[in-house]
Order: C-alpha cells, then structure tokens, then sequence
C-alpha cells in the first residue's frame, strides 16, 4: 500500500515536471499554474506520509524545477531568484504540512489506544463478573465431591481394587479447584500490599520452584542480576505469581535442551526484568492477542495466566510486554523503584 503511494507522488512530480519542460518559456501564466501545482504532491507526501518523507518529495521536487530555471530562464535573474525563492518555500511548506500531520496522527494515535484500553476495561469487568458468578455455583457442589471422594478412599482403604480410581477422581477435581482459583485471581484481584522487597529474592523463590520441572524437561535457567539492586515496593507474593506465569509459559513452550534467561536491569526510575528464551517465539498475532482473557495457544490452557499476570503488574504501576525478536520468545517486566 506504501509502495503504491509513493508511486502514486513521485509520479504526480514527475507529470508536473514534464508540464514545464514541455511548455514554451513565452507562456508565463502556465508556468506559473504549473509551478504552484508541485505543491500537490508535497502535501500528499505530508498526509500519507511523515515530516521526513514531506521534506524528502520538496527537496525532489526543487531538483526536478532546477534545471527548468537554470536552462530555460537563463538571462531572467529577478524571476529566476523568485523562483529559487519558491523552491524554498515547497520544503518550508513540507516542513510545516508534515509537524501537523504527525501531530494529527500521534493524537488519533493516542485517542485509539485509550479506545483500546478502555474497551478491554469494559471486557475483563464483564468476563471477571462472569468468572465470579461460575467459580461460586460450581466451588460449593465441587466442595461436596472433593469431601464425598475423601470419605469413600477412607472407607475403600489403599488396598482396595478401585482405590486408584477415587485417587484419580480426586486428582481432577483438584485440578478443576486450581482452576477454579484462578478464575476468582482474575475476577476478584487483591489490592497489592506494598512492601520493600528484593526483586531478586523474589526470582530466586520462583527459580527454585520450578527448577525440578525444569532438569526433567533438560531445560536450563541462567540468571542474569543487575547489582546492586534496590529494594522496591511490591506485594511479594502477587509479583512472584506474575514470575512464575511468565517462567511456566516459557517452560511449556520450550524443546528439550532449550535456554530460558532471566535478567535485570535498573534504567532510570524502572527496574526491568526480561525472560528470553531460544523457543519457538511468538507470531505477530499472537502477541497482540497474547494477554487477552481465555486466549490460549494450549490444549489445557484457561488463557488467564498471562491476563492475570498483566492485571497485576498495572496494579504495581509497572507494565508487562512481549516484545519482538528474530529467534524465541522475550517477556519484559517493569516495575517503578522510585
């Protein structure tokens, strides 16, 4: 689309150019018409465009008319000076055209985004209302299942020929419970309780979780910590959910022999934290999609994980990103420290 604009200037230029070359030097008022008309194409250069295109077409636009003053004008020194004057002005003009049509896009730029966020507002209030409702109908009777399963292996005894199957009854149902919690985590958020913590300790604690499911899926975790590190206010517990989110996903993601890296850094008022991995990555769409509630690329997965992740994160003031890169997956944490 681009490509089709850009033809569609540098051949407008290239016609009007052609108007000058073609026409006797004696019909003044059509050199002047077509003089005029090089403006065209630098305002649309502006409004397709940016400031530095809008420049880039003046300034083409001025090489194009030199030759037609300097050859066809030759011996008219007060309208040849006019005329440099005019070129002059197509890069002032560009120049101002694309200030505010760079403005303009910023500000619909920006209203769009607010748009975005408030809309996806308005769809985690709806869906974390929904999630309440269901987590309350199915928690009570589910209660009754886990209690009914418990006293029926108690009567069975271990030995029992059909013991295995209430253990895997009651394995389920636990499973359903996690997520049953995870879906009242999304729906019901606790306010963070702010304590000056070490974001590093923090790490350490998930690291050291997750680090016997890591050795059997012979994936290794490095650690990477900026020192010395300042102690942020953060609610530990809720920060160290958002870790082991990201940590799991990648995890999940990863072949065997794969490489998960976990590094800080303190820049300016922030302290970054980022998880980059050498898996598979993640496509433009989905990253888009990636923190969107129930949005999910696994066959197990709620889609919650990383929405919650991000619903915590902003409760911190801080952001969670995907960002691109050519090879894996990269997760980037940024928390205030001041």
């Amino acid at each position: 689309m681009n490509l089709k604009k850009h033809l569609n200037v540098l051949i407008l230029e290239l016609i009007i150019s052609g108007l000058h070359y073609s026409t006797p030097i004696h019909l003044h008022h059509f050199h002047a018409i077509f003089q005029r008309l090089y403006y065209f194409p630098i305002i649309l250069a502006a409004y397709y465009f940016n400031l530095k295109f809008a420049i880039a077409y003046a300034v083409l636009s001025g090489l194009l008319y030199i030759p037609h003053i300097f050859f066809q004008w030759e011996g008219h020194a007060v309208h040849s000076f006019t005329q440099y004057i005019e070129i002059s002005m197509f890069v002032v003009i560009a120049a101002v055209l694309g200030f505010l049509f760079d403005s303009r896009r910023r500000q619909q730029d920006k209203i769009l985004q607010q748009q975005e966020e408030l809309s996806r507002e308005k769809r985690l209030s709806l869906l974390g209302k929904l999630a309440a409702g269901l987590a309350h109908e199915i928690r009570n009777p589910l209660g009754g299942l886990l209690g009914s399963a418990e006293i029926l292996e108690d009567s069975l005894g271990k030995e029992h020929p059909k013991a295995e199957f209430v253990q895997i009854i009651q394995k389920e149902l636990k499973r359903v419970n996690g997520k049953l919690n995870e879906f009242l985590d999304f729906a019901r958020p606790r306010k963070p309780d702010l304590v000056p913590n070490d974001i590093h300790d923090i790490i350490r604690e998930v690291v050291f979780i997750i680090k016997t499911e890591a050795d059997k899926a012979g994936i290794t975790i490095k650690e990477d910590y900026a020192l010395p590190m300042p102690l942020i206010p953060v609610d530990a517990e809720q920060i160290k959910q958002v870790i082991l989110n990201i940590v799991l996903n990648s995890l999940k993601a990863l072949p065997n022999k794969g490489e998960l890296v976990i590094k800080t850094i303190i820049q300016d008022k922030e302290i970054i934290v980022s998880f980059k991995d050498n898996g598979p990555g993640i496509s433009p769409k989905e990253r888009d999609s990636i923190f969107e509630p129930f949005y999910t690329t696994k066959e197990k997965g709620t889609g919650l994980g990383l929405s919650i992740s991000q619903q915590l994160t902003e409760a911190h003031h801080g952001t969670l990103t995907a960002l691109h890169q050519e090879k894996g997956a990269c997760f980037e944490l940024r928390l205030p420290h001041e």
